[in-house]
């Protein structure tokens, strides 16, 4: 937890990011938990507030709860409702052609769940490929307006810096992994000590929690993708094409690299569309502090999350 400022000089405390992962569970018991989840969301906090977490994600399945004929429909029906009013739950599809090939149906461990804002973990070097027992150990940011201005518009340019911050990435959490990785199970009685992360199973409490860690995952993330494309090309990728192909160029440039790490390290790495709720006020401000007020790029509060376009952003 840590302390951030606000403009009108009060003191907020950041809440602990929590999510829960739900509707898949059809027996009597399962389904009563899920219906009253709903409905504590329906009904909201003290003064009708919504709940900011635990972030929910309704699990979407066909044959479960995606069909009128499927026994846990009425709480995909119920949960729809409630999403229109909370904005939770947000849905995650089980049967999607990326998540289904893990399923099977008599492992809960095999159900893809998120961390609500945009981490899935299961592909696995080092071990079993499931969702449970495993995490995103850490995880770097580029912010890609920086690049885009410092770049001048050159594309080439960008991209050769877009190289150059990977790699820088890559080395901090390299490094970051081996500074956690030295620590013993003891260290982390809970988690390693109670045997609850992917490969603490057979680790005594002087052991490095090494073994655990390489089943989790390193990613490099990005926010501000809109804002970089306007300036590069004029426009971000939700008003025009040529802005659009090249969103997808950058995406995937990274995904590449990440892709490329894991071959070279025999380590998890991941590309993460980074939420940044508070990354993106600040910098916004440093942008505007270095380049002044460009419209389309540092002429809002907020940097764009992660590939989101600029509709909803409040002009300074």
């Amino acid at each position: 937890m840590y302390l951030v400022k606000n403009k009108c000089d009060n003191i907020l405390a950041q809440v602990p990011f929590s999510s829960i992962n739900y509707g898949m569970d059809t027996t009597p018991e399962g389904r009563l938990v899920i219906r009253e989840m709903l409905n504590v969301t329906w009904s909201g906090m003290g003064n009708g507030e919504t709940a900011i977490f635990p972030v929910q994600i309704f699990s979407l399945l066909k044959g479960v709860n995606y069909d009128p004929e499927d026994i846990n429909y009425d709480l995909f029906k119920y949960s729809m409702k409630v999403s229109a009013k909370r904005l939770y739950p947000n849905y995650n599809s089980v049967g999607s052609s990326f998540n289904l090939p893990y399923y099977k149906p008599d492992d809960y461990r095999t159900i893809a769940t998120t961390m609500g804002c945009r981490t899935r973990v299961i592909a696995n070097v080092n071990g079993e490929e499931i969702f449970t027992g495993r995490g995103n150990f850490a995880f770097a940011t580029i912010i890609l307006p920086k690049l885009a201005l410092e770049a001048k518009g050159d594309i080439d340019k960008f991209f050769k810096l877009f190289d150059k911050y990977i790699k820088v990435c890559k080395r901090y959490l390299e490094f970051r992994f081996e500074i956690i990785a030295r620590k013993k199970v003891k260290n982390f009685p809970f988690i390693m000590g109670q045997k609850l992360y992917m490969g603490s199973e057979n680790l005594g409490p002087e052991d490095e929690i090494r073994p655990a860690l390489l089943n989790a995952t390193l990613s490099i993330g990005f926010i501000g993708l809109a804002e970089a494309l306007v300036a590069l090309t004029g426009k971000h990728h939700g008003e025009s094409e040529e802005a659009q192909e090249l969103g997808l160029k950058i995406v995937s440039h990274l995904r590449k690299m990440t892709d490329k790490f894991t071959k070279e390290t025999y380590m998890n790495w991941s590309t993460f569309q980074t939420p940044a709720e508070g990354l993106a006020g600040k910098s916004a401000k440093l942008l505007r502090q270095q380049y002044g007020i460009i419209p389309g790029v540092t002429d809002r509060e907020y940097l764009t999350n992660s590939s989101h376009e600029q509709s909803w952003h409040i002009k300074v």
